[in-house]
Parts: structure tokens; sequence; C-alpha cells
């Protein structure tokens, strides 16, 4: 709540950078210091040379809580925000949260745009960007690329610096605002870490060890704040709303047993049972969904992507989501569609789980899919004794590009939300506002 992290980059660079001076709006200075460039070079299979891109993050201390502030460095700017210590009351303007995924820049309808008509309405706290940052195989075959490691890399890095760098795409997102990540399985190729039908270099085992090896120090430079790696469960608290990042691919094994390894489920459970107040849980994929069965199923997972439900520790997850003791807000993306569902359980008031879908910033390919109800029940098999009915809030049904903002304000005995869709493209960019509380 008084510092931030700022990641900075400087590519095209023939050599290791001076320091640069960063100028905040409200006087303070830091500096980008030359001694703490780090070259990106894809796991080692890059030099300086080659990749001539650098970045570091430099940490700002001595803010005050809720803070807004633009950084300038050079040509480039963010603007850092740091976290309330409370939640604003009702009447006060709302901690407001923005939430994306799934972003092909090939195919950006407009997003700078989107952003500039949405920052004049709402000014986001922070956003969570929850997977499929980057589509790191498609296209899966490039003409004139090396399919070695090497090739790998160059073509990878490239697809980074384009998101990150091109101030008309997906950086007018980046750059405004706190940033919290998680991954998804295009920051490596469609079904990670399972074999890709689509994606030849992953038909066996050495082609997939390379393409991580490759791919995942790209991540951790790019997506990452934490010098020790990204944590897999990252908790913190904005008054009485405790929110759980649990990145669900990183750590995915091959086969369907496990999404995150077993100690990190275990953090899972204890925070969402161990809620003093309502929780949000940020997660790479839907927990309402249906598990993929039978033969079609069989074929949809070979071919498409294997979701939670898929998965054997998936009851564990539903389990500690119906025993939360206070409200749940899942927040996720993936799949292409957006859509807000609740499911009521029994018992005292505080028991929603609502689920938020924000997907795609740019679809990747195809035609938009048009948003599905839920499965009738949560969850949707009976793996627990006492599933409970879901509806979807039909308000949240439309298709194209979108992102969703939350504006979050709290009252005696709860936290009210309203949240919007912004339609990237559109001649109607945000929707009828959706209003719903966490008791």
């Amino acid at each position: 709540m008084s510092s931030a992290r700022l990641w900075i980059g400087v590519t095209d660079a023939d050599s290791m950078p001076p320091d640069i001076l960063i100028s905040l709006s409200n006087g303070m200075t830091s500096v980008a210091a030359a001694a703490n460039w780090k070259a990106v070079t894809a796991g080692g299979e890059l030099n300086a040379a080659e990749s001539r891109t650098y970045f570091q993050i430099v940490e700002i201390t001595g803010l005050t809580a809720r803070s807004r502030l633009v950084a300038v460095a050079n040509e480039a700017r963010a603007t850092l925000t740091t976290l309330p210590a409370a939640l604003p009351r009702t009447g006060e303007p709302p901690f407001t949260v923005l939430l994306g995924s799934c972003y092909f820049g090939n195919n950006d309808r407009g997003l700078a745009t989107l952003m500039g008509s949405l920052l004049r309405e709402v000014q986001p706290d922070m956003k969570v960007l929850c997977g499929d940052q980057l589509y790191l195989d498609f296209p899966s075959l490039v003409f004139g690329v090396l399919f070695n490691a090497k090739g790998k890399a160059r073509l990878f890095l490239s697809k980074y610096l384009r998101n990150w760098g091109e101030p008309n795409s997906y950086r007018s997102l980046l750059q405004e605002s706190t940033t919290y990540f998680s991954s998804d399985d295009h920051e490596f190729w469609n079904n990670f870490p399972n074999a890709a039908t689509i994606v030849a270099p992953t038909w066996t085992s050495g082609g997939r060890a390379e393409w991580k090896r490759v791919a995942r120090p790209l991540f951790d430079d790019f997506q990452n704040d934490a010098p020790a790696g990204p944590p897999i469960c990252r908790v913190f608290n904005v008054g009485s709303l405790s929110f759980m990042v649990a990145d669900t691919r990183l750590d995915r094994e091959e086969g369907s047993a496990r999404f995150m390894q077993d100690s990190d489920l275990q953090r899972v459970e204890q925070w969402a049972r161990g809620l003093t107040g309502p929780g949000v849980l940020v997660v790479g994929q839907p927990v309402f969904q249906d598990p993929q069965t039978g033969l079609f199923g069989g074929i949809t997972k070979r071919f498409g992507d294997r979701n939670l439900p898929d998965y054997g520790q998936y009851p564990r997850l539903v389990q500690a989501l119906l025993d939360a003791p206070h409200s749940v807000l899942v927040l996720t993306g993936d799949v292409h569609f957006p859509r807000v569902a609740q499911a009521i359980r029994p018992g005292q008031p505080g028991r929603e789980i609502i689920e938020v879908i924000a997907s795609p910033a740019a679809l990747v390919a195809g035609s938009h899919a048009s948003t599905k109800t839920t499965p009738a029940r949560f969850p949707s098999k009976p793996i627990v004794p006492l599933p409970v009915p879901v509806a979807t809030m039909d308000s949240s049904r439309h298709t194209g590009d979108n992102l969703v903002t939350m504006g979050f304000t709290e009252a005696p005995g709860k936290i009210d939300v309203e949240l919007k869709y912004w339609y990237i493209g559109e001649p109607q960019i945000n929707s009828p506002a959706i209003t719903f509380s966490l008791t």
C-alpha cells in the first residue's frame, strides 16, 4: 500500500543501458540503475547481443495508500497505483478492478481506443490479467523461422516485444495501473503441458521440454515481479476483501492429475475455508464448467485443452469453495465468451459463489463464441454430496472482444459490486451495469 514495483524494459540496445531517470507526477524521482539491467535471454538460448533486450524491476517506496501517479522514463509512461488501506464506503469512488484475458495482437480491433474511452469513465486501481496475454503457439508454423531452440527464442521474444512495446496495442492496457498476472496455456502452447495435436513440436517429450525451456524464462522476465520466481499463490487484502491469485497452469502436470502442486492447492483450500470476509479467487479457467467425458470429450481434450473439471484435483477445489464461510467471487477467462454466473449455497447469507469471465481481449481465430449458460449445478457432476444450483445473469450475455471493470464499495454487512463489460471495436462499447453484493 506504500510501495510499487515498476517493470521497465529497453530493446534494440547494442549494449547494457545506462542509468535511466524515472520521474513521478508527485515530484519524486527514481533510477533504473545501470548495474541492475538483466538481459532477456530466453533461458540462455540468446546472448545479450542477439536479444538486444534488457529489463529490471524498480521498487518505488514512500508512497501513500491509494496513490495514482504517472511515471515517465524517456519516451515511456505508466500509471502507478497503490492499493487502498480499506474499501471505500457507499458514495465514495469505488475500488475498481479491471479483468482481462486472451489477447492475440494480429486481431486487435481497437484496444487502445477502448482504453481511452474506459479511462475517461473509470480509473482502475488494479488489473488482473489471468492468462493468454499472448499466443506463443499461433501460428505454430512461421516460414523463415528455424524451429530449433534458438529459432523459438527469437520468435517468442518478438511476440513479447510486440505486445509489451507497441503503444497502440496491448501496451495501452499494460501501462495503466497495478497488474497481477497469471498464466494460461498460450504463454506456452495449446493444452500445455500436454501434447497439442496441432502443434507438431510438442508431439515428443523432448520437443515439449525444449519449448518450455525457452518459454518459461520469458514468462518470468515479462510477467513476474518476484525475484525468486512467480509465486503460484499470492494473497493480499483490501480492507475486508481478500484476494487469492492462484496460477493453475505454471505447475500443471502432464496427464489429468494435477493443475498445481498439492501444497499450493492446500494453500487455496486454507484461504477459502479461513476467510473472515468475502474473497476473490483468480484462476486461469472457469470453475463453473462441465468435465469433458466420453468419446467426444476425449477428442476435445486431445485437440483442445483440458479444463479444471478434467483434473483429479478439481473436487478439492470445489469442496473448498462450497465450504467457504463467506461469499467468493471467482475471476477468470480462457473460454472466448463473457459471462457472469452465480451459485447460491444453502445456509446463512454470505454463501454466494459468483464467477466472472472476461474473454477474449482479441480473439485469436475463428468466430466469437456466444455466452453459454453455466451448468445447471455446481459441480455439474456428482463429485460432492450436495451440488448447488447455478444461474447465468442474462445481462452478461453478449459476444465480442471484451474487458470487465468491477467497482467495489463497502456497506454495513456487505460489499456492493458494480460490473461493466467493455466491448472492443463496437459502436456500443459498454454494457448496462450488472450489480450484486458479496455478503
